[in-house]
């Protein structure tokens, strides 16, 4: 029973690591990951798919893998989708989430944006991990827990070269302050970026700052710079620094502005990188 104890002790640190680092596409591939107001505000369909794997030195660290899809129906709505699989240890946790975004022009280069998600989440053991005896209680009961409910909120507004983004994810666990939701998870996440044009390309920093409920608020700062296109092809680089003592770095190249692929390397840093390698992260997208 000790050692069983011991496991679900480092299941549930590897999860709360998991809430306090989102994917690395939220911040310069896939906006819309964070923030359901990011939704379709292009009048085209997107669909990406993408795989991170946390603390990559651990077994059965934490895995993330990732789908969404957006459509711009006119130039004020935009419909999104996005699913996540998670896996850490013995748990596993399925979501999924369906956003509406409704873009306000103010000028015609400035638009006021607001989107919402509705997001149903099953929590489980992944039984194809475990080997003991499957009729203890514990197990039962975290086994045939019930899905929840919860929703995101997102604003944004966003300029040729500015863009300001304020999130409340987690809605109704915020509002309900359960104590039997415990903490490690996010509350409030804020960003803003700026467009530089230089000869070579588009340098990009960003600034965010998200909040996670229990602990000190994490900074995230760093640049992204788009090289001018070669031909059809266009790359990008990218590098982040987290108060949590991490670094991100990420590159990216798309063809015809319709394919593309992304990866990201995030440093350990803190005592937990002591022990791990880091984080593994890439994607795929289409834009149609």
């Amino acid at each position: 029973m000790k050692i069983l104890y011991t496991l679900f002790a480092l299941l549930f640190a590897s999860t709360a690591y998991a809430q306090l680092k989102p994917v690395n596409a939220i911040y310069y591939f896939n906006e819309y990951l964070m923030n359901p107001a990011m939704a379709g505000k292009e009048q085209a369909f997107k669909g990406s798919l993408g795989y991170r794997k946390q603390m990559t030195s651990f077994g059965n660290a934490p895995q993330t893998q990732f789908l969404t899809a957006e459509y711009g129906y006119d130039e004020r709505s935009g419909f999104g989708l996005k699913v996540y699989n998670e896996k850490a240890g013995l748990l596993k946790e399925t979501s999924i989430g369906l956003s509406y975004a409704y873009h306000l022009a103010l000028t015609e280069d400035n638009k006021l944006s607001f989107g919402l998600t509705g997001i149903y989440s099953k929590q489980g053991l992944s039984n194809d991990e475990f080997s003991g005896d499957l009729d203890d209680p514990d197990l039962i009961a975290l086994a045939q827990r019930k899905g929840v409910f919860d929703s995101d909120f997102g604003m944004a507004f966003s300029s040729e070269n500015f863009t300001a983004q304020i999130v409340l994810p987690n809605l109704v666990t915020t509002l309900k302050n359960d104590i039997n939701e415990g903490v490690n998870y996010a509350t409030f996440f804020t960003a803003i970026s700026y467009k530089i044009e230089t000869e070579l390309g588009v340098l990009a920093p960003k600034l965010a700052f998200r909040d996670v409920k229990g602990m000190s608020g994490i900074l995230d700062f760093g640049a992204n710079f788009k090289l001018n296109p070669l031909g059809s092809t266009t790359f990008n680089v990218m590098a982040l620094y987290h108060t949590s003592k991490n670094t991100t770095l990420g590159a990216s190249v798309s063809f015809n502005d319709q394919f593309s692929f992304n990866t990201s390397y995030t440093l350990g840093g803190g005592k937990i990188g002591n022990y791990s390698n880091g984080d593994f992260e890439m994607g795929l997208a289409i834009k149609l």
